[in-house]
């Protein structure tokens, strides 16, 4: 019994640590008027307002330019995830490189060895896709560097994606979704 209580004790700082996965200090699950009353005094810009979805512009990490696309879930509105998309350092190889090596060493830093590579060398030859992810209990947190590739030469970007994979499973269908003025 006494070596079960010590292994508990050895573990449980490894499962605390790890469920502290937050987009900018806000938990996913969150309710999505709050999340969002909380990233615009943040500083950020509503762009979007439609349903689950909800958009907004500004600095994430240090990078301004950012595009936040916050989705819900459609009865509970509950946050279920969010995306930053680089827009700054997209179609820019160099500057994206850039930035993805420096989000790379903070999540590093942040999250230790839960960072983990997930694509494999073919993927980054072949299609320009290099993957990460950090798995904290129920969220999961992908970077995301993607292009040139020989499909487009031209194009290259750089995203991170926060999912809480219980509320993405949760299947809530609204039957009255429509606009207001229609």
């Amino acid at each position: 019994m006494k070596k079960f209580f010590l292994m508990l004790a050895l573990l449980f700082p490894t499962f605390a640590y790890c469920q502290e996965a937050k987009f900018m200090g806000l938990n996913l699950g969150t309710d999505v008027d709050v999340f969002c009353k909380v990233l615009k005094e943040k500083g950020m810009k509503q762009t979007i307002d439609r349903f689950e979805r909800k958009e907004f512009e500004g600095t994430f990490a240090t990078y301004p330019g950012c595009r936040i696309i916050v989705m819900a879930t459609e009865v509970s509105k509950k946050v279920k995830s969010v995306e930053v998309v680089f827009e700054s350092v997209r179609n820019k190889k160099y500057d994206r490189d850039k930035a993805f090596s420096s989000i790379l060493e903070q999540y590093r830093s942040k999250y230790g060895d839960k960072l983990v590579k997930t694509s494999s060398a073919r993927d980054a030859d072949m299609l320009g896709i290099t993957n990460y992810e950090v798995k904290c209990g129920d969220v999961t947190i992908y970077l995301h560097k993607t292009g040139p590739s020989f499909l487009s030469p031209d194009d290259c970007s750089m995203s991170i994606s926060y999912v809480s994979s219980s509320l993405v499973k949760l299947k809530e269908a609204n039957p009255n979704k429509h606009s207001s003025d229609i």
